[in-house]
């Protein structure tokens, strides 16, 4: 069955950055004998939550579920109302994430009202099923996240696009987390998955967006120690966020604190390649050079041929003043990241110590291409977001990950030129993304048939 036809009509979309959710009408039979007209009831509701007009909404909602406490349709929108007001406050209200929570504890797609959906009424009952649960865990995700349980909002939303891959909002909800706990890698790779299902070119967009945007945008460490603090301080073995806090810490010169982290996840999970490769990163940013080259020798031999530490074992050598150990090294985790500009300056680096000046001029010159790489994505971002709204924060400095792409992908389609596109395609090619080349030449396909996907001459 196509993807198209299993959408749920959502009634609104709005950012996960700022706090929005999805707004589902799914309409079940009225039981008989009741003056309550149930599709009037949610109809209402719906557009009074649309305008976040909430104390107007309960009532309505509460006496909605009165009439049809085993109903769907208004559990999910009474755990939307009460995310809503959880968003309200700084941190999130956790009695009404709470209160969420216990909301979607109700819902069983077991009940005699079953619901249907009006955009899934030609699917099986085991279909239906599924799309709700998956709201169920869409929703639960956002409870979680608001809790401090970054973990478990993982698990949720993982399930929920497991379960049904066009519930987009898991898609973003945990892309961001990627994000935001430095797992760049997992989101690039959540990202293209979810483009490459999606059957609308301008959904598709958005997310080839959102890609080529992290090459320049910036997570801010404020923003990481904000969100991630709360959940170690809860949840101290939570290892992904113990390393997204640890390594903001270092970058907002706490040092101490950071490593003091680090050290503390290798430990709980010694097992773990990733701890021990964000400890070496600490250490290395931190400048406890001597510290690093130590720690590198505790790495598992059955651990160096790991790209992961190929960098670290790089810089160790270099600090040792190991010229052919530091290339070699360097180049095995460029290779593998060829998009990395500090890999590829720390290269020229090692390169040029080592005494070859034409490999070292060679490799000065294409740090000087990724950054000018870098800089034409940003400058290529900027004219969409201007295009589209010019009150938009700045990107780097504010990483509003799903409604900046939002706004962008619109602003793009809306050029009516096939440039932008090839221009993207050839960007990602030259920084080692050839699988997000090649889905920016299937929507300039799509957009624009018979429009060659190569440019002549394009600048490198």
């Amino acid at each position: 069955m196509p993807l198209t036809s299993r959408r749920v009509v959502i009634a609104g979309v709005m950012a996960a950055f700022a706090g929005g959710a999805l707004i589902f009408l799914i309409r079940s039979a009225p039981p008989a004998r009741t003056p309550l007209d149930p599709e009037q009831t949610l109809n209402r509701a719906i557009e009074l939550l649309r305008g976040r007009r909430l104390d107007e909404a309960e009532p309505l909602l509460d006496a909605y579920l009165h009439a049809y406490p085993d109903g769907v349709n208004g559990r999910l929108l009474m755990a939307q109302l009460a995310l809503e007001r959880a968003e309200r406050t700084r941190p999130p209200d956790p009695a009404q994430s709470r209160r969420a929570l216990d909301q979607l504890a109700r819902i069983s797609t077991d009940s005699p009202a079953a619901p249907v959906a009006s955009g899934l009424r030609d699917l099986s009952v085991e279909a239906r099923d599924r799309t709700v649960a998956a709201l169920v865990k869409l929703y639960e995700g956002k409870a979680r996240s608001h809790l401090a349980q970054p973990a478990a909002a993982e698990s949720c939303w993982s399930e929920a696009l497991r379960l049904d891959p066009s519930v987009a909002e898991a898609g973003w909800l945990l892309a961001d987390l990627y994000i935001h706990q430095g797992r760049e890698a997992e989101a690039r790779r959540l990202g293209l998955r979810l483009a490459e299902a999606e059957p609308e070119v301008a959904r598709r967009l958005e997310w080839l967006i959102s890609l080529a945007w992290l090459d320049v945008a910036q997570v801010s460490p404020y923003r990481v120690i904000q969100r991630f603090g709360p959940a170690v301080r809860l949840r101290p073995d939570d290892r992904h966020a113990a390393i997204a806090l640890g390594l903001a810490l270092i970058r907002d010169r706490r040092d101490e604190e950071g490593l003091a982290l680090l050290r503390q996840a290798v430990a709980t999970a010694p097992d773990a390649p990733d701890a021990l490769a964000a400890l070496l990163t600490g250490l290395w940013e931190s400048q406890q050079t001597q510290g690093l080259v130590e720690a590198v020798k505790r790495i598992p031999p059955d651990w160096t041929a790991l790209t992961a530490f190929a960098e670290h074992l790089g810089r160790a050598a270099l600090v040792r003043r190991d010229w052919p150990a530091a290339v070699a090294a360097l180049r095995r985790a460029w290779e593998a990241e060829p998009h990395r500009l500090d890999l590829a300056y720390s290269l020229a680096r090692a390169v040029r110590l080592d005494g070859q000046e034409g490999e070292a001029a060679r490799l000065t010159a294409r740090v000087a291409v990724l950054r000018r790489h870098r800089d034409e994505l940003l400058e290529m971002y900027r004219k969409l977001l201007g295009h589209a709204d010019p009150d938009l924060p700045d990107i780097r400095n504010d990483h509003q990950f799903a409604g900046g792409a939002t706004a962008a992908a619109q602003a793009l389609i809306a050029l009516h030129d096939p440039a932008p596109l090839r221009r993207f395609a050839e960007l990602c090619e030259d920084l080692g993304f050839p699988d997000q080349a090649r889905a920016w030449r299937r929507a300039l396909r799509e957009l624009y048939p018979g429009t060659p996907a190569e440019s002549s001459g394009a600048p490198s």
